[in-house]
Order: C-alpha cells, then sequence, then structure tokens
C-alpha cells in the first residue's frame, strides 16, 4: 500500500487507533521509502519497502486480460493518460504528437465523472467507455505515452513504452520519486512546460534492457518478501506443518 506523501495526514486523536490497527497485521509493506520512516516513528510499526505490485505479475496475465478488450487502433499513436489535467499538460500531449507526428488518444480518471472531466481537457480525442482491458490495451499498443499517474509511469514501464512523466503532487510525489530512484528515469519527468521543452524527451527513446536490470533485485526481493509473508501467517499451513 502507500501513504502517497511524506507525512500521514492522519488528526491526531486518530493517530492511537491506526496505530493499533496497523498492528494486527502479521506483515506490512509500503510502495515508497518515506512511507517505511511514517510506519516507524507515526505508529510504531516495522514496515518493508517493496515494489509496487503491478510489477510482480506476468506479462501472460496482463495479455489475457487485453485479449477482453474490443478496443482497435489501426495506425500508431500517443497515449495521455491524465488524472488531473490542466491546459500546460495537454499542451505537451499535443506538442508531442506534433512532433512525433501521431494522432493523440486522452484517457482521463475513471474515478471521476466522465463527463465533468472531458469538458476540463476541452479534446476532442478524450475517450469514452474506457474498460480496465481497454486501458491495458491502449497502454500496451502505444507509441509513447504521456501521463501524470502514478500507474501510468508504472504500466509505461511494464510495456515498455518511452513516456513522458509529469509528477503529480497532488497524487504523492513520494511514489514518483521512489521508482525514478529505483529505475533511473529522472530525465523522463518534466514538471512543467519549460521543462519538457528543455529536455524534448521524445526525441529518446528508453533504454528498458537497463531498467529492467536496475529493477530486478527490487522485484525478487519483493516478490519473496511477499510469498513469504503469506506462508509464515497462513493458519492453514502452520496446523498442517505441526
Amino acid at each position: 500500500t502507500s501513504f502517497g506523501h511524506d507525512e500521514a495526514y492522519y488528526p491526531p486523536e486518530m493517530q492511537l487507533r491506526v496505530a493499533h490497527l496497523l498492528s494486527r497485521f502479521d506483515a506490512i509493506s509500503v510502495r515508497e521509502k518515506s512511507g517505511v520512516d511514517i510506519c516507524k516513528n507515526r505508529y510504531g510499526i516495522e514496515a518493508q519497502h517493496t515494489i509496487s505490485p503491478v510489477f510482480l505479475c506476468g506479462m501472460n496475465h496482463w495479455d489475457k486480460a487485453i485479449s477482453l478488450s474490443r478496443a482497435k487502433e489501426e495506425t500508431p499513436y500517443v497515449l495521455a493518460y491524465m488524472l488531473d489535467p490542466t491546459d500546460e499538460k495537454m499542451e505537451m500531449v499535443r506538442r508531442t504528437a506534433k512532433e512525433m507526428n501521431l494522432p493523440y488518444r486522452v484517457i482521463v480518471d475513471g474515478q471521476k465523472e466522465f463527463e465533468d472531466v472531458a469538458k476540463a481537457v476541452n479534446d476532442p480525442n478524450v475517450l469514452e467507455n474506457v474498460e480496465i482491458a481497454d486501458w491495458l490495451y491502449y497502454f500496451r499498443n502505444a507509441s509513447y505515452v504521456v501521463t501524470d499517474s502514478f500507474h501510468g509511469f508504472c504500466f509505461s514501464i511494464l510495456f515498455n513504452r518511452s513516456m513522458t512523466v509529469i509528477p503529480n503532487s497532488g497524487r504523492g510525489l513520494t511514489r514518483f520519486n521512489s521508482l525514478c530512484e529505483l529505475t533511473g528515469l529522472h530525465s523522463r519527468c518534466c514538471n512543467n512546460l519549460e521543462e519538457f521543452e528543455q529536455s524534448r524527451p521524445w526525441e529518446n527513446a528508453v533504454d528498458f534492457a537497463a531498467v529492467s536490470a536496475r529493477m530486478k533485485p527490487m522485484i525478487d526481493y519483493s516478490r519473496n518478501w511477499l510469498e513469504t509473508a503469506l506462508n509464515e501467517n497462513d493458519p492453514t499451513r502452520r496446523k498442517s506443518e505441526k
């Protein structure tokens, strides 16, 4: 899980209750280093820093999910996945598509009212009625991704799609920072249009072989941690071993 921020914003009167509830878990992991400190300093809980669970799922499972999609794109495209779209972010999307001479498709936050978000984006390329399988399809088949989402960042890596990442402070920067530190992809992050124009990220493809090599130890550690936590705390297993 993830706090998303460097601090836990629970009211002081709730901290003891949160600490008590957390203490009832047999094992806890978090997706950013700052989460380990929050658990220890705020709640007296020993947590482990592990990678986002999406990286622990075999590619065959994602392929199976994508096979359920009815989406179909005949030509290459740039994908924009925007949780909190702004004019500046959309300008980065349009500039990328123009420079790459490709059309673009926009997916917005499915947890918000679509009409409200689509109106805020004000772009004819916003996709409607995107199901989970479609969401995966568009990431898997994109020529390039522009996103302000942590999971957009994750799935760009999973599907080896070069990307521009717009760190989203409203959604928690710590997860972005942890993933950048792990992957070495700091250069893909653009906080504003000026940085975007200076770095021109669409001109440089990501070396995913190098990224994979950097991530493998953390993926192996995280998978081992999860398997160990599940097996050691499985009452059925403990009973059978006795």
